[in-house]
């Protein structure tokens, strides 16, 4: 009887390691071909297992949509059905549309596309200029960028080209300046210039990039010449503000503007001083007196003294924008303010910042909607 009892337990051990064996091979295989992330999601599905974290009630619900897109000139488009509509910051629809593709407002006029081919509507949802360009930018000062047969130019709000559609990419127009670019096939470049808003040349074309102007300059970067591939920035005489020596630059902000040198980023200021020595991996403009920057791929913020306000503990992290800035800590995202207090803790998969304390966040990655919230209080 001992005897059969023994072979039994034998047989039991040996089949619970064989289970064992094919158990971890699957988890290997899964782990080998998987991410984490769809390891989750799948358990999720099949399991149910965990439970989202709730929206606490100091965060007012606006409305819960499929997705929602940012807020311009206090209209958002989200998808509602198969088409798109346009809702307030109370969430109200304002304007409902026939269109699967449109965008921002500005100007008061917002791009729609119909089989391919743009066009614009004002804030009745009335279509003012047909769907007839294979690409537009969004208006600025009473004028957008529209391409056709390849090439871009700028139409007035009437639909009418003021400038003919002879450049290969532009940008918007600010101050009446704004940057256009022409590529040139034999040396396989891009060359822009600044124009103004009759058209004409205010610049030679010699850059590969000339930024709008920001606080008295712009910052442009060098396709020919001796400072090729150099950044630098010009004052609105268009000459030479602050000579070509950066490696990349970005337009000032709060007095400060950010540059790299040697692979690393510090800043400069108008007479072009270096204020706070190149030694972030990565750095952000200025704003609400902060700077984000990434130092041992952790993302901190700075004054500018250059020390850290905020320490650098998170794996992402914005811009300061109306005071807030988007965090992600253990893989899930969250909100602080200039104090580096948690105004939305960090439980949350995705939270996206669309207007002043107007924020879209989802849940989870499991689930397929987004909650467009306020928040109520400062808290």
């Amino acid at each position: 009887m001992i005897v059969h009892c023994n072979e039994y337990i034998t047989q039991v051990c040996n089949c619970n390691t064989f289970i064992m064996v094919i158990i971890l091979l699957c988890l290997f295989i899964i782990d080998l071909f998987l991410d984490i992330e769809t390891i989750e999601r799948v358990a999720y599905k099949i399991f149910k297992s965990g439970s989202p974290p709730k929206i606490p009630q100091k965060l007012g619900i606006i409305r819960t949509m499929k997705n929602c897109n940012a807020f311009s000139e206090g209209l958002a488009s989200f998808l509602d059905g198969y088409y798109y509509s346009y809702i307030n910051e109370y969430g109200v629809i304002v304007i409902k549309t026939e269109y699967e593709n449109v965008g921002l407002f500005s100007d008061g006029y917002a791009a729609v596309e119909v089989n391919k081919l743009f066009g614009f509507i004002n804030k009745q949802g009335e279509l003012v200029i047909k769907p007839q360009f294979t690409g537009v930018h969004q208006f600025s000062e009473g004028l957008v960028g529209a391409k056709i047969e390849n090439k871009m130019g700028y139409i007035n709000k009437q639909g009418e080209f003021l400038i003919e559609p002879v450049y290969d990419m532009l940008n918007i127009f600010e101050n009446n300046i704004s940057s256009v670019y022409s590529y040139d096939s034999s040396s396989q470049k891009y060359f822009g210039n600044y124009i103004n808003n009759k058209g004409e040349a205010l610049t030679e074309a010699i850059y590969s990039s000339c930024s709008n102007f920001n606080e008295g300059l712009g910052c442009v970067r060098y396709s020919s010449c001796d400072y090729f591939n150099k950044w630098g920035y010009l004052d609105e005489k268009f000459n030479i503000a602050i000579k070509p020596i950066f490696d990349w630059a970005e337009p000032f902000s709060e007095g400060l503007a950010m540059v790299k040198l040697n692979d690393k980023c510090g800043y400069i200021d108008k007479s072009g001083e270096i204020v706070i020595t190149p030694q972030f991996e990565f750095a952000e403009k200025f704003s609400s007196g902060l700077a984000c920057v990434r130092l041992n791929r952790r993302y901190g913020f700075i004054d500018k003294a250059g020390n850290f306000v905020i320490r650098p503990i998170y794996q992402e992290a914005s811009t300061f924008k109306y005071g807030y800035s988007i965090v992600r800590f253990n893989n899930k995202e969250g909100l602080i303010d200039t104090k580096g207090n948690y105004v939305i803790k960090p439980i949350y998969h995705k939270i996206t910042m669309f207007f002043e304390k107007i924020f879209q966040l989802k849940i989870s990655p499991y689930e397929d909607f987004f909650y467009l919230i306020k928040i109520k209080d400062y808290w």
